[in-house]
């Protein structure tokens, strides 16, 4: 690595850990899909999640590289650092004791929602259909419900597809406590 040139393998590595790769290293393939994707975001206030999901690569710069020169800033937000960054949130300021804190748990749920799991593994994983379960839920075509999004919910008289991301998350956070 040069002097000033962000690491983004490492960066992509340290997100994985985040979230207890462990027992899903079978996944790599498919979460290094999902760190190329870019996260597009059709709600204005949802802007400020892909800032989070932005911001966790100056944590990262901070702590392995400091003398990087902020060229991790020109990158759109992906699909894997937002997922990162919400279960980073959710653990750190509503569910996590401290020093106990899984955001793992989330993730991973949250992938499964979405249809991406296990059946995904390997060279052999589907980009067509890991785009088209990422696209559906980014541009809305989820149920009222949430039926093909990390955030599904049981209640009935919410359409979680009028709320924001971190209010989509709120609500499933909230019911799956």
């Amino acid at each position: 690595m040069r002097y000033g040139e962000f690491d983004w393998f490492g960066y992509f590595e340290w997100l994985v850990n985040n979230v207890d790769i462990g027992e899903h290293e079978d996944m790599l393939p498919v979460l290094s899909y999902l760190f190329k994707k870019d996260y597009i975001w059709y709600k204005d206030l949802d802007g400020t999640q892909a800032m989070n999901g932005v911001a966790l690569r100056k944590k990262y710069a901070n702590e392995f590289c400091p003398e990087n020169d902020g060229d991790f800033k020109s990158k759109p937000c992906s699909v894997l650092e937002i997922l990162v960054a919400l279960a980073l949130a959710v653990e750190d300021d509503i569910c996590g004791e401290p020093g106990e804190e899984d955001p793992g748990r989330w993730f991973w749920e949250w992938l499964e929602n979405l249809g991406i799991d296990e059946r995904c593994t390997g060279k052999g994983y589907s980009k067509d259909y890991l785009d088209q379960c990422i696209d559906d839920w980014l541009e809305g075509d989820i149920t009222k419900n949430g039926k093909r999004s990390p955030f599904p919910v049981k209640r009935k008289g919410v359409d979680i597809r009028k709320k924001t991301l971190w209010m989509q998350c709120m609500a499933y956070v909230n019911e799956n406590m």
